[in-house]
Formats: structure tokens, C-alpha cells, sequence
């Protein structure tokens, strides 16, 4: 699948809010405060561009109103409150549903998946990572050979978890790297192998912010470590809720390209990725989102995020916020308060200083306050004068009038 979003609009559901974004063909950012909409707008765009892979038609409302009315002539052939005139009205009020998402978003796109080619190797990519995703990478019980492991993928739906199989394949790696060695004497074939795990161990230093992690094989157990200094050892079936959160989208796509016999960069479809900052330590988040783009180019990505990290990592790609109906200007180069409190309405200070100021705002409208707990709060405060805000600065401002006035 090409890139194919060109522009989303619609109604934001349960409110009459209507939204236009158009995405030139780029990679789309979508934030917002909770509950403006996010997670449900991202899963109505992949529920259609999923049916539609089984049926063209799926996105017009004109099929499904005609599907409607073919199965209302139908019911007065099926005898009152029978099973075949229920199965008959669950069908029509499942196409009603499908127009209502319809209603509630239109997806134009470039190119439609119905021209899309299917081969032995090559299947549309359409993925979905809910925002509570871990992996699920399955410990190897035996050597598959990596032909079974190709197979088994192929005969799975177009939105299967290949990542699934992501030590499975390490395994077989491995294996026939040594077989290339040891039996055909191929040490070219056999050093490509090698470049390709040293890569796999490349993007994990990275991802998990370790440049000397390894990636090791051992061989009685037919598994793999991940060997951190300092740390004990663990299994790709023991990661942390970040780690689990990050693997469970690389390792799929990773999977992905080598199942369809291609390259990274020449992986195409469109990857849903809901809250990516979720479970993310802050330096992760700055990252993450860059990282996927660079290593999938021509994957087309449609995330959501609270996070001001992710929104401020990237360059050339439309940015819109949910919440205020508008488009986010580039903010790469700004700061990260800046981007708090311009885009996310919150300022850029801790919830205890903030309540601090209110505090502070609040006392010095006594004309009897006590002088000396206001005093306490000025020297709390003044050390972050240049974090405030302006009408925090002028609280601040009076406060310290006012205590000059008592001398």
C-alpha cells in the first residue's frame, strides 16, 4: 500500500466540532486534551481502510444505503421474529453503522487499495498499535526454517502481529549463518547475515539508550539475551513496560520487511500508532517518533500523543490539535515551555510552584496578611521569576511591593 491518506475531515464524535486536515502526502501528529477525540478518530480511519482492503465499495455511502435497502426486501421473505429475519435486521444495522463512520470521517487518498497488487511477497501494510500495546515476541521451541517462518506469515491476515516471530527469526538467522559457514563455505552470504544483525543491535542500542548492549546468541538454549553492563542479563520475553511498548512496532515492521523478501526503506502501507509516548521515559520521547519515520521512510505514520517531546522531535510533519480545530506550526526549534504552554495550555512550571502563586495571589488580597508567610513564598518562588508566566510575574511583582510598603 502507497501512501494513500491525502486529507482526513469529519465530525469529531459525540459533538457537532467538525475537522479538515490535509496531510500532502506526509506523516500526521494528532494531539489534543483528553477526551477531544484522538483514539477514537484513529481507530474509525483504520476500521474503514481495513474493510476497504476486502471491499473497494466500503468507503461509499451510496454501496452501503443500497446493501440497506437490498436487505429491507428482503425481510418480508422471513417469517416474524425467526432467526433469519434477525440475522437479516443485524445486517442492516451493521451497515448503518458503517455509514455513520462514514458520516463521522471521510478519508480521500491517493491511491485506492483495490489497485493495489498482491504477490507471494508482497501484502499491504495497515497496522494499528493500540496505546496499552506490549509485545508479544513467542520464545523459540524449536529451529523453523526460514521458508516455514515466510509461509506461516503470508497465509496470515494483512494486520497479524509478525512480530510475533521476531526471535523465531533471530533463531533461524543464526542457524543458517553457521550452515552457510560450516557446510557451503559462503562466507560473503554469510557476512550479509552479519551486517543485518549488527544493524538489529544498532537500533536496539538506540532505542533503549545503551550504545554498548548487546544482542547475544546462546547457543544451547537456541535463544537470545539482551546484555546490558552491570545488569543482568534478560530475555526479549522480559522487557520492561517501555521496552515491551517500543518492540512491540519495531519488531513487527522489522519482521514485516524481511517476510515480504524487501527492504526498510521500501516498506509502504500506513502504521496507526495510538499515544506513542506511552510508557516512554522523556529521552525515549524525543526520539521514538524520528527513529520509526527514518527507518520506515515510506511507511506513512498517523499517531497520537500528550507529549510535547514528541511534537518538538520532528520536522515536515503536519501537526493538528484536536482540541483547538487548528494546525500546529513546526515547533522543532522551539523550547520545550514554549511548545507546554503554546501548544498544550499549561504552563511550563511545576503543579507545586503553581499552586504556590495562587497561594501567593490569593494572600496579598488581605490588606492584613502575614507578612511573614508571604515573605516565605516570595524566596520559594523568586528563584523561578524567569519561568513565569507574565501574570504570575506581576503576583510575584506585587508581593514584593507590598512587603516593601511594611518595611
Amino acid at each position: 500500500m502507497e501512501k494513500t491518506i491525502s486529507e482526513l475531515y469529519g465530525r469529531i464524535p459525540f459533538t457537532e466540532k467538525k475537522f479538515f486536515i490535509e496531510l500532502y502526502g506526509k506523516n500526521l501528529i494528532i494531539t489534543g486534551g483528553n477526551g477531544s477525540g484522538k483514539t477514537r478518530i484513529l481507530e474509525n480511519i483504520y476500521k474503514q481502510l481495513s474493510l476497504s482492503l476486502d471491499n473497494p465499495d466500503h468507503t461509499s455511502k451510496k454501496y452501503h444505503l443500497n446493501r440497506i435497502s437490498e436487505y429491507r426486501n428482503q425481510l418480508p421473505s422471513h417469517p416474524k421474529g425467526s432467526d433469519a429475519q434477525k440475522y437479516v435486521l443485524s445486517l442492516i444495522e451493521t451497515y448503518k453503522g458503517y455509514i455513520k463512520d462514514i458520516e463521522n470521517i471521510q478519508i480521500n487518498t491517493k491511491d485506492r487499495p483495490s489497485k493495489i497488487i498482491l504477490s507471494k511477497t508482497i501484502k499491504p501494510l495497515l497496522r494499528y498499535y493500540t496505546a496499552d500495546r506490549k509485545s508479544a515476541i513467542q520464545k523459540p521451541d524449536a529451529v523453523l526454517s526460514l521458508g516455514t517462518l515466510k509461509d506461516d506469515e503470508f497465509n496470515k491476515s494483512f494486520d497479524s502481529n509478525a512480530g510475533e516471530q521476531f526471535e523465531n527469526f533471530l533463531v533461524s538467522n543464526k542457524t543458517y549463518q553457521s550452515h552457510l559457514i560450516a557446510i557451503e563455505n559462503n562466507h560473503e552470504a554469510a557476512h550479509k547475515i552479519k551486517i543485518w544483525f549488527d544493524k538489529i543491535q544498532e537500533d536496539l542500542q538506540s532505542l533503549f539508550e545503551d550504545k554498548k548492549l548487546k544482542l547475544v546468541f546462546n547457543l544451547q538454549e537456541q535463544r537470545f539475551y539482551i546484555q546490558q553492563p552491570e545488569k543482568e542479563k534478560f530475555t526479549l520475553q522480559s522487557l520492561s513496560s517501555g521496552q515491551s511498548a517500543i518492540m512491540s512496532i519495531y519488531a513487527d515492521l522489522v519482521m514485516k520487511v524481511q517476510f515480504q523478501n524487501t527492504k526498510p526503506e521500501d516498506l509502504r502501507g500506513i502504521v496507526f500508532i495510538d499515544e506513542i509516548d506511552a510508557h516512554l521515559h522523556v529521552s525515549i520521547q524525543k526520539k521514538i517518533f524520528n527513529f520509526l519515520k527514518e527507518s520506515f521512510p515510506s511507511v506513512q505514520f498517523i499517531i497520537t500523543t500528550h507529549s510535547p517531546f514528541v511534537i518538538m522531535s520532528v520536522n515536515d510533519t503536519v501537526i493538528y490539535d484536536l482540541s483547538k480545530l487548528e494546525y500546529v506550526s513546526d515547533v522543532s526549534l522551539f523550547s520545550y515551555e514554549s511548545v507546554l504552554e503554546g501548544v498544550f495550555d499549561v504552563l511550563p512550571v511545576s503543579l507545586v510552584l503553581e499552586e504556590k502563586i495562587k497561594k501567593l495571589a490569593s494572600l496579598i488580597l488581605d490588606k492584613n496578611f502575614n507578612i511573614s508567610v508571604v515573605n516565605s513564598l516570595i524566596q520559594q518562588i523568586k528563584p523561578m521569576e524567569n519561568k513565569l508566566d507574565s501574570e504570575s510575574q506581576y503576583y510575584l511583582l506585587q508581593a514584593e511591593l507590598e512587603v516593601a510598603k511594611r518595611g
